[in-house]
């Protein structure tokens, strides 16, 4: 269990992601990354991620790459936000999108790989790019990751 201090914390920063300005946007969103970073496993992830995935259609391109990291930071408790990160993805042909997926593990593959048949090439590409990752390069998904970059035209 997060600690009241940290409770008190995180409920500040999640503030300042939703209204601050774009400069408190992004040092929060640096700074909540931390704190989930060194809070894992206690880190209330349910009550993170609801403003962390609004927070990635903000208009600044740093806070959404901070956000994106505190997402990446979560793993696999993050995977609510797998849908958001690829429309991102779509949206904003961002690298770090793919990254966060992809830190969420395996869960998100079946999206990623959905991505390789969309027609704007920049997004296959970078969904290429989160699948030949090396942290889903092990174990089944290998051959399915190394495979994807393959169908990609040149």
């Amino acid at each position: 269990m997060m600690n009241g201090s940290n409770q008190t914390i995180t409920a500040q920063l999640l503030q300042q992601i939703r209204t601050g300005s774009s400069k408190e946007r992004i040092d929060s969103a640096c700074s909540l990354r931390g704190l989930i970073r060194r809070s894992r496993p206690e880190m209330p992830v349910a009550t993170l991620l609801p403003t962390l995935i609004q927070a990635l259609e903000d208009d600044d391109d740093d806070v959404r790459e901070c956000v994106a990291a505190c997402i990446e930071e979560m793993g696999p408790a993050g995977s609510q936000a797998i849908p958001a990160l690829i429309s991102r993805i779509k949206a904003h042909h961002r690298y770090y999108f793919a990254e966060a997926a992809v830190g969420v593990g395996l869960a998100a593959v079946p999206a990623l790989t959905k991505l390789l048949d969309d027609p704007d090439a920049t997004v296959r590409r970078i969904a290429a790019w989160g699948l030949g990752s090396p942290q889903l390069s092990r174990g089944p998904q290998r051959h399915a990751a190394t495979g994807a970059q393959h169908r990609l035209p040149g």
